[in-house]
């Protein structure tokens, strides 16, 4: 922001964006320093879960698996990035949680 005068000249102001960040961690020197910690946690639950379970796409009534192949890469061609990936149709391709045999 500038002063002219004494008053503020907002017509010129500069607005910078703030650094990307999960906001509890926040970024920099100073950011959390348990973040590395719940990060490699995060990976440890996840790899322990996958060699227990696995998620599969349920298939639509009548649905071919090459169907099904096709509509799940539609549903990730339709994502995007934010802190993580965030599917913008989930509801297309229904999953379910189950156990290895």
């Amino acid at each position: 922001m500038s002063e002219a005068g004494g008053a503020t000249d907002l017509e010129h102001e500069e607005i910078k964006p703030m650094p990307v960040g999960y906001l509890p961690w926040s970024v920099g020197p100073r950011s959390c320093p348990g973040k590395k910690f719940a990060q490699v946690e995060f990976v440890a639950v996840i790899a322990y879960l996958l060699q227990r379970h696995r998620v599969r796409a349920i298939r639509e009534p009548g649905e071919t698996q090459e169907a099904l192949r096709k509509r799940i890469y539609e549903v990730l061609e339709e994502s995007g990035l934010e802190v993580t990936i965030k599917m913008y149709h989930p509801e297309k391709v229904k999953m379910v949680w189950e156990e290895r045999t």
